[in-house]
C-alpha cells in the first residue's frame, strides 16, 4: 500500500485508496474531501476544525498597504564582552564581603556609580553597627557563587542575577552593569 501526503496537513502521510473491485481504472486516486477534512486508516474522513485567519479590515488592510516596509527591530547582542562573567561575580562577591566587613567598601569605587557607591557604604556601616551591638565580630564568610543569570536589554547595559552560597543561608545579589568608558560599573546593586 503506497501512501500520499495530505495538501491541508502535510506531515501527516496518507494511505492511498484503491478503486472499487471491477472499476475500469486501476491508478489509485484520493477521495474527494472538503478543507479540513482528515483521512484516517480506518474510518474514511473526519472532519476536523479549521481555524481561518480573520480578514483584516478594509481599512486596516489599506494602512498595511501603504506603510512602508519596517526593518526588523534591532536586538542587542547576544554574546558579552569577554569577562563581563567576571566583572558580575566579582562585583557581587566584593559587596557581600563588604556588607561582612572583610573589605573596605572604598576598594569597590571604581566599580560603582556614585550612588550605588553611597547606598552600599551606609549598608556597610549599618551592619556593622548590628554586629557591633549583638557583639559580634567581623569574621570571614566563605561564599560559593554560582553562574552569574543575565540579559542585556541594550548594548551598553547588562542586568544580572548571581547566588551566593554561604556557610548559613544564601543570598542573592542584582546588579546593573553599564558600561563607562572601557569599564563596567554597577548602576544598581541590591543583595537580597
Amino acid at each position: 500500500m503506497s501512501a500520499h501526503h495530505d495538501p491541508v496537513h502535510p506531515s501527516v502521510p496518507q494511505p492511498a485508496h484503491r478503486n472499487a473491485p471491477g472499476s475500469s481504472t486501476s491508478r489509485s486516486t484520493p477521495p474527494e474531501r472538503s478543507a479540513g477534512a482528515v483521512t484516517t486508516p480506518d474510518s474514511g474522513p473526519v472532519s476536523a476544525p479549521v481555524a481561518a485567519a480573520p480578514a483584516p479590515a478594509p481599512a486596516q488592510a489599506q494602512a498595511q498597504a501603504q506603510a512602508p516596509a519596517q526593518a526588523p527591530a534591532q536586538h542587542p547582542p547576544r554574546t558579552l564582552r569577554p569577562g563581563v562573567e567576571i566583572e558580575i561575580a566579582r562585583i557581587a562577591l566584593a559587596a557581600l564581603e563588604a556588607l561582612a566587613g572583610m573589605r573596605d567598601v572604598s576598594q569597590l569605587a571604581r566599580w560603582l556609580t556614585p550612588e550605588v557607591y553611597t547606598g552600599l557604604e551606609r549598608q556597610a556601616t549599618l551592619a556593622r553597627r548590628g554586629r557591633s551591638a549583638h557583639g559580634q565580630s567581623e569574621r570571614h564568610v566563605a561564599y560559593r557563587l554560582g553562574p552569574p543569570h543575565f540579559c542585556r536589554p541594550t548594548v551598553h547595559t547588562v542586568e544580572a542575577t548571581i547566588i551566593a552560597h554561604g556557610p548559613v543561608t544564601s543570598v542573592a545579589v542584582v546588579l546593573r552593569l553599564e558600561t563607562h568608558g572601557a569599564h563596567w560599573r554597577a548602576s544598581v546593586l541590591h543583595v537580597l
